[in-house]
């Protein structure tokens, strides 16, 4: 859980020593990266969304989101495991992506969740934009998200 992946200076997602997603990266380097076999287009969104399947990174298993304004990339979604992941996507899995976020951005509020407080999410602000984990009390469910200002 200790290899840094995020820069919190600039909001940098680093994929490997050869590979770093920011407000800059464009989709066809996603595509490039990854292979237009595994990034796919989201047929449920309006927007130029696509989805990665589980890719392991320094020792966990990520699933992400890449959503897209044109050709800038405006937002991450990610989910994190330890191990393959296997459970649905939107699960419960909070507390640890909370965590991962943390120690990611050097954050030492020691944030609780309380579910009982409408609302309530973890979000830390940046000049670049902005990283947490956000509940949704509509639908029940968490995301962790990185978004990059326009």
């Amino acid at each position: 859980m200790n290899r840094q992946l995020i820069n919190s200076s600039n909001g940098e997602f680093t994929i490997s020593d050869h590979f770093v997603i920011s407000n800059r990266t464009r989709l066809s380097e996603l595509l490039n990266y990854f292979g237009e076999d595994k990034l796919k287009k989201s047929p449920y969104l309006n927007t130029e969304t696509y989805f990665l399947p589980q890719i392991e990174i320094g020792g966990l298993y990520f699933r992400f989101g890449f959503y897209f304004d044109g050709n800038t990339l405006k937002k991450v979604s990610f989910e994190i495991e330890v191990e393959p992941i296997k459970r649905e996507p939107w699960s419960n899995n909070r507390d640890f992506e909370t965590a991962w976020i943390a120690q990611q951005m050097n954050d030492t509020s020691h944030f609780k969740w309380d579910m009982e407080i409408a609302g309530r999410h973890y979000h830390l602000a940046y000049d670049w934009g902005n990283i947490g984990v956000y509940y949704d009390f509509k639908n029940g469910t968490f995301e962790s998200v990185l978004c990059y200002n326009l």
